[in-house]
């Protein structure tokens, strides 16, 4: 029994809370203002711009679509160099086979 008086009792100071300050959400408010404004001006002026063109959707799909040009661009760049290593590993290797096959053959009519 003397759990549920100190119960009672801890609920009733429960809720006697002070009233909330009428001022806080204001106060709230500008706090956030005032960090966006500070981690605005942390950033360069030209990437400001940037970010601030790429959160329209014209710029994001701009953003995008570059993007995916960009990594195209790459990816054909990296396949011309790959084929071209591979030609050139190709031509070596066919060299080798005609010499080698000239050797035998030369060897072959010297006997």
């Amino acid at each position: 029994m003397g759990d549920k008086n100190e119960l009672d009792s801890l609920l009733g100071q429960w809720q006697d809370v002070p009233a909330s300050d009428p001022q806080l959400k204001h106060r709230v408010w500008t706090r956030i203002a005032a960090e966006d404004s500070r981690k605005a001006q942390s950033l360069p002026d030209w990437l400001t711009q940037l970010l601030g063109m790429i959160s329209t959707p014209l710029g994001a799909t701009a953003f995008v679509a570059a993007s995916i040009v960009c990594g195209i661009v790459v990816a054909e760049l990296r396949l011309d160099r790959s084929s071209s290593v591979q030609k050139e590993e190709l031509a070596q290797n066919y060299i080798q086979l005609i010499e080698a096959r000239t050797q035998f053959l030369k060897e072959e009519d010297s006997e």
